[in-house]
């Protein structure tokens, strides 16, 4: 594959998967951060209510991931959840043909019949419309899950309050959590929906960020998700390519053997979704990575890396569920028909890195950008430095001393910028990273 300055773990896909992604990227001009994040949504929404993973006892997580991909005007952020929720979309356009034609013959019905008939109700995986009553009716009759896809995500956010101050915000988080949730209104009747599953994706710009998470702090609200912005992000020239039709239809094969995923449906009809459990090497890389992460947590004075690395823990459960079953996706069609039962450890290890790749992507998006305001000489010596592989020491003595930087003063600052919510990470002894 090529090398492309991305920091999302392209590891997480399957290697089939992965190509294809980078030749979206290569081709079309997108930024492969975006990609990656468009596909992940789009992974999370197709498993839906199909498969839960079981911890302990009855905690069990789903497949619910709320990501904005953040970056400036024109930087195609929007085009890349186009193109990876196509396969959806060409699902949501058949169903709507099978409502009008049902509705037709509803329609046709004599008097007396319609009035004994229910009218057909049009079931929608993808909306728009994010006020609580909206997404609970489209829940009431689609338990497998739903995706509010939202082009900017500001508009979303500013919905908030609409009625009565802290319902919208509670409401997601209540989803979030897979909590029931309850929506009473005085023109109409309560809705009560016992296992919500959401799914949220959309783009927002960095100086609109802020302003739209203001005061969404404290409740834990804008801890929950899960940050997008890749620092190198540019508008690209056109290409005269396209993806060939053995990439495009392998990608939308996947998302469909995701869709074809059946949870159990009881005798009162409700949905029970299909419960995996840990591999044993799995949960022992999981609890040896729940160590670090929470010596970090009590090792670092940040509240915000803090709550970052809180919520995370949740999160990896979700994203090791969605990378065992999109591996489990991308193998032959006659696989299929086996339940997946297991997470692996591989998949496993893939939920961490992409877990570490989020944590970084948060600190920095909301300590502030420590790049900003640094002298001339330091600037153009980061310039120089590749944001895609890892670099030694000697290496970066060796660009600081080409721009007359001296080696005492190059070591000082490496080492004042190397850490959480810095510019640094430490990879191993002698070797670091740009977050």
């Amino acid at each position: 594959m090529s090398e492309l300055k991305s920091k999302f773990p392209l590891s997480y896909f399957p290697e089939s998967l992965a190509e294809i992604l980078v030749k979206v990227s290569e081709i079309y001009s997108y930024p492969l951060d975006y990609v990656c994040c468009s596909v992940l949504s789009a992974s999370a929404t197709a498993i839906g209510n199909s498969n839960a993973i079981h911890i302990k006892n009855n905690w069990i997580e789903k497949s619910s991931l709320f990501i904005a991909m953040i970056g400036s005007p024109g930087v195609n952020k929007s085009a890349p959840l186009t193109w990876a929720m196509m396969p959806i979309e060409k699902k949501e356009k058949d169903l709507y043909k099978q409502y009008l034609r049902n509705l037709k013959d509803y329609d046709q019905l004599p008097a007396k019949e319609r009035d004994q008939s229910i009218e057909p109700i049009l079931v929608k995986t993808v909306i728009s419309d994010a006020t609580p009553e909206a997404v609970v009716q489209q829940l009431k009759h689609n338990e497998r899950g739903i995706l509010i896809l939202m082009d900017e995500l500001a508009g979303f956010l500013n919905t908030f309050q609409r009625y009565a101050k802290g319902n919208d915000e509670q409401f997601y988080l209540s989803a979030w959590s897979g909590k029931s949730v309850i929506v009473d209104r005085k023109t109409s009747r309560s809705i009560r929906i016992n296992d919500p599953i959401i799914n949220i994706i959309g783009t927002i710009q960095p100086g609109v960020l802020e302003k739209s998470f203001n005061g969404k702090d404290e409740s834990g609200f804008f801890d929950r998700w899960l940050l997008c912005h890749p620092p190198d992000a540019k508008k690209g020239y056109w290409s005269d390519y396209d993806i060939d039709m053995d990439s495009q239809e392998t990608y939308e094969r996947i998302i469909e053997n995701l869709m074809s995923l059946n949870p159990t449906i009881d005798m009162w009809e409700n949905i029970i979704p299909n419960r995996m459990t840990y591999s044993l090497a799995g949960i022992e890389i999981l609890k040896k990575w729940q160590r670090v992460n929470t010596d970090n947590i009590n090792g670092t004075t940040e509240d915000v890396n803090k709550a970052i690395r809180s919520k995370i823990e949740t999160y990896v459960h979700r994203l090791a569920l969605i990378a065992e079953l999109i591996d489990h996706a991308a193998k032959i069609n006659s696989e299929l028909y086996m339940k997946p039962c297991e997470i692996s450890a591989q998949s496993v290890r893939n939920a961490v890195d992409l877990c570490e790749y989020f944590i970084r992507m948060g600190t920095n998006v909301r300590s502030g950008d420590p790049t900003q305001n640094l002298p001339l000489n330091f600037k153009n010596l980061l310039d120089i430095i590749p944001f895609d592989t890892e670099f030694t020491f000697d290496k970066f003595i060796e660009y600081a001393e080409y721009l007359e930087i001296p080696g005492s003063t190059a070591r000082k600052w490496l080492r004042k910028n190397t850490g959480d919510n810095k510019i640094f990470i430490k990879i191993k002894h002698g070797f670091y990273a740009r977050q």
